[in-house]
C-alpha cells in the first residue's frame, strides 16, 4: 500500500464527514419522534417578516401555523428551523383548555374568546382558526379525553398551548 492510495481514501473519508455535516447544518432531513410535534419556524423568506402577530399566515417569515406529526421531514436547505415540543394529551377524567396566543383580541367585556362558529373554534387547524377571527387568549371550548396535536403551556414557539386540569 503506497501513500497516494491512504491519502485518496483520506480525502474521500474528509469529504464524506463534510457532506454529513452540511447536511445537519443545513437541516435538510428532520425526525421527529411520534411522541413529540414539531413547530416549523421559517427563518427569511422573500416576503419578509409577518406584520403582526407572530403565525405567519402568507409565506413570510415566522412561525407556520401547521405542525408536524413524527417521521422524517425535508426541508429546503437554511430556511427552516424545527422545534421539537411533547404531544399533549388529555388523560381520562381530565379536561384541557386551550390559549391561544395569536389571533384577533378579545373585546373590553371579554374573559373567555369566542368559540361561536366551528371555525373560530377548531384549535386543531391554527391556520383556520385564524384566518376566520380567532380570538387570542383563553378559549371557551375546552378539550376533554382527545389528543391535542398541541404543545404544553410553557413552549415559547406554541400557537396554541394546552393545559390539563384536574376536575
Amino acid at each position: 500500500m503506497d501513500i497516494s492510495s491512504v491519502v485518496t481514501a483520506g480525502i474521500w473519508a474528509g469529504a464524506v464527514v463534510a457532506i454529513l455535516i452540511l447536511l445537519r447544518a443545513a437541516n435538510i432531513f428532520r425526525y421527529i419522534p411520534n411522541s413529540q410535534v414539531g413547530i416549523v419556524e421559517r427563518m427569511w423568506a422573500a416576503k419578509g417578516s409577518i406584520k403582526s402577530g407572530f403565525i405567519a399566515l402568507h409565506d413570510e417569515a415566522g412561525f407556520e401555523p401547521e405542525i408536524l406529526r413524527g417521521g422524517v421531514h425535508v426541508f429546503f436547505p437554511f430556511t427552516f428551523r424545527i422545534h421539537k415540543s411533547d404531544l399533549v394529551t388529555v388523560g381520562q377524567g381530565k379536561i384541557a383548555y386551550v390559549f391561544a396566543r395569536d389571533g384577533a383580541p378579545l373585546g373590553a367585556s371579554q374573559v373567555l374568546a369566542a368559540n361561536d362558529t366551528e371555525e373560530k373554534s377548531d384549535f386543531q387547524d391554527a391556520r383556520k382558526f385564524l384566518v376566520n377571527g380567532g380570538q387570542k387568549g383563553p378559549q371557551r371550548k375546552s378539550c376533554a379525553r382527545e389528543p391535542m396535536r398541541s404543545t404544553p403551556r410553557n413552549s415559547p414557539s406554541s400557537p396554541m398551548s394546552g393545559s390539563m386540569v384536574t376536575p
